[in-house]
């Protein structure tokens, strides 16, 4: 988990609990951590000690670090851990293994951001807030695999 200061990260937790609860996953959040690399090498020990099968990092930068630690402790990321990422930044697909990451429309983000902010400024106060969701898209890559021993963590 990412600092609750950060904005995305409420959203992110609801809808992932969500998720495991319709999926019947058992979900064990860790952190909160900042969302970057060396989080991630300090979160990756935790991962190891709650038995986790599989690991959803707040950012790529912080799976890049997970998969560093898990790698270095001797498991097998895809196989023993799935590590899946946001973002979808360069290196993703670029490391060993490659990283799953969810691709988010950043650019549209901020032009529909823009767009809403000037839709508040033009409306009067207590005109509801309009609400935007944008495609996100799974990009599945060697860092994610079937759980092992059917396990649900």
């Amino acid at each position: 988990a990412a600092p609750t200061s950060m904005f995305t990260s409420i959203d992110r937790r609801r809808n992932i609990e969500t998720s495991c609860v319709r999926a019947g996953i058992e979900l064990t959040v860790l952190g909160p951590f900042s969302p970057g690399f060396e989080s991630g090498v300090r979160a990756a020990d935790l991962v190891i000690g709650e038995g986790a099968t599989a690991v959803v990092a707040f950012s790529d930068q912080m799976a890049l670090g997970v998969v560093r630690r898990l790698t270095e402790r001797g498991v097998r990321v895809g196989a023993d851990v799935s590590v899946v990422g946001v973002d979808d930044i360069w290196i993703a697909a670029q490391v060993t293994p490659a990283l799953t990451t969810v691709r988010m429309p950043c650019a549209e983000a901020g032009a529909a951001a823009t767009r809403l902010l000037a839709d508040a400024v033009d409306h009067p106060a207590g005109t509801p807030a309009s609400r935007l969701v944008l495609p996100t898209e799974l990009i599945v890559r060697s860092s994610t695999g079937p759980v092992p021993h059917g396990g649900t963590r």
